[in-house]
């Protein structure tokens, strides 16, 4: 699995960076850029809807109705 990679958002301006800093690149703020990794994407491979087989569902209807 490929490892994830981490991204610097700044919390004064949202500013995007790759790499951590002290100070803000766009805004100037300084000790406001903390690190965020993003969500997990499947890969192409990975993908659920390429195969498996389809599943019948059974009704939930009863004949007799089940004790109070």
């Amino acid at each position: 699995m490929a490892k994830a990679k981490k991204r610097y958002v700044c919390q004064a301006c949202g500013s995007v960076s790759s790499r951590w800093q002290g100070q803000c690149g766009d805004c100037g703020e300084w000790n406001s850029i903390v690190e965020d990794v993003p969500a997990t994407v499947f890969s192409q491979k990975h993908d659920l809807s390429s195969g498996g087989r389809r599943l019948e569902f059974a009704p939930l209807d009863r004949e007799t109705p089940l004790p109070v």
